[in-house]
């Protein structure tokens, strides 16, 4: 990453971990927990009681989540999952799976409900309960390979713990029902297929490619996509790369180092270094995930081109010229709800929109040079009905005031 990128991150991390976070009601604290990249698992599973509920499963990611001292482990999962365990695993935990008659009545906000996705684990331990949600299930790959998160809540059995959560009496037990899974059952010919599907992508995203602008004329470019490197996916696949911004064009994706495809003719505002990896196998089934690789021969103000179209009403505008002057505020005032300055108040008079404005030169914000950049395309642009009345008076005092400090401090 670029240097100016890196320092970005970690200032966001640096404001993220002063962050406050509000625990819900009968929550006593609140830990999160990044895992990934060579990061160690920072949660601690251990307790007397569990209960898992995950789509998918494997024996070491039972072990993991339930070590051998708990008395008692209920596991929500899909049947094919839990089909696939060791007899052994099975014999130490007791199965559920979604009811089909709860499945067809339950919907949220008006949508059905259609089969399994949630991953929570929660255990039970002389301190109290602990409640694990986020995106990990319960398979040693998502400890061990994945970048996952999760957020865990502790706080009293009473109130979060295993009888509270999956008691007979719990809404969650009204949707489930016993399953008398035997274990051992080997993986099909579909299952094998998809795996490979997944570990072809998987592989492909590492490849190393370059995209090369080439101009045509002011208004029209090519794209050259080169690989930098010899990859060997497996000769039954068929791979194709696409600009993230053209969905409807693609090519073979080049997978020898030199060789290369070229997108032509497109405006500013489709040039990115963002491309499309689809993989499809001989059933017909495809994966596909986004890269980012490196853009040469970038173009100036395409980023203010891509926002600029991006930004098409005044309500967008004022959210993005809020969520830009923010990022280097350090208290987080302009997120802060309720009072003159927060999205709540920037209304009809503008004095919520002022205030941030006028702060952000104060604070030398950096953001407002950012700002800049985008107003003046926008202002350039006749047909733009997108900055709020008013706000070309009120940006022009505010530009004048932010170019007069900056003279002061030279």
């Amino acid at each position: 990453m670029t240097e100016n990128r890196t320092l970005h991150i970690a200032d966001l991390a640096h404001r993220v971990s002063r962050v406050r976070w509000e625990a819900p009601g009968d929550v006593r604290e609140v830990v999160l927990h990044a895992l990934g990249i060579g990061r160690p698992t920072t949660a601690d599973f251990d307790g007397k009681r569990h209960l898992i509920v995950s789509p998918f499963l494997s024996d070491d990611g039972i072990a993991r989540l339930a070590p051998a001292r708990s008395t008692k482990v209920h596991v929500v999962s899909r049947a094919e999952s839990l089909d696939r365990l060791r007899p052994e695993t099975l014999k130490r935990i007791v199965p559920y799976v979604l009811d089909d008659a709860a499945r067809d009545t339950a919907e949220v906000d008006g949508d059905p409900l259609e089969g399994l996705h949630a991953k929570t684990f929660v255990l039970d331990r002389r301190d109290g309960s602990h409640v694990f949600i986020g995106s990990a299930n319960a398979t040693n790959a998502a400890f061990t390979q994945n970048v996952e998160f999760m957020i865990e809540l502790i706080g009293p059995l009473p109130r979060i713990g295993v009888e509270a959560v999956f008691g007979e009496k719990s809404a969650l037990f009204q949707l489930v029902v016993p399953y008398p899974a035997t274990g051992g059952v080997e993986h099909s010919d579909d299952d094998k297929a998809d795996h490979a599907l997944e570990s072809a992508i998987r592989s492909l995203a590492t490849s190393r490619l370059r995209n090369t602008v080439v101009a045509c004329d002011e208004s029209n470019f090519d794209i050259l996509v080169e690989s930098l490197d010899s990859t060997h996916p497996p000769a039954d696949l068929q791979i194709y790369v696409r600009l993230l911004t053209r969905p409807g064009n693609s090519h073979p994706l080049p997978v020898v180092t030199g060789e290369s495809v070229r997108f032509e003719a497109m405006p500013l505002t489709d040039v990115t270094p963002f491309l499309v990896i689809r993989v499809v196998d001989t059933r017909g089934e495809e994966r596909s995930t986004v890269v980012r690789v490196e853009l040469v021969g970038d173009l100036p103000g395409r980023r203010d081109a891509v926002l600029a179209r991006q930004i098409d009403t005044p309500e967008k505008f004022l959210r993005f010229l809020m969520l830009l002057l923010a990022q280097d505020s350090d208290d987080g005032a302009l997120f802060t709800a309720g009072g003159g300055g927060s999205f709540g108040d920037w209304g009809a008079d503008g004095v919520g929109l002022f205030e941030a404005l006028v702060r952000s030169v104060g604070a030398r914000n950096s953001g407002l040079d950012d700002l800049g950049h985008l107003i003046e395309r926008l202002q350039a642009d006749a047909a733009a009905t997108v900055l709020p009345a008013g706000f070309d008076e009120l940006w022009a005092s505010v530009w004048s005031a932010h170019l007069t400090l900056q003279g002061a401090r030279l």
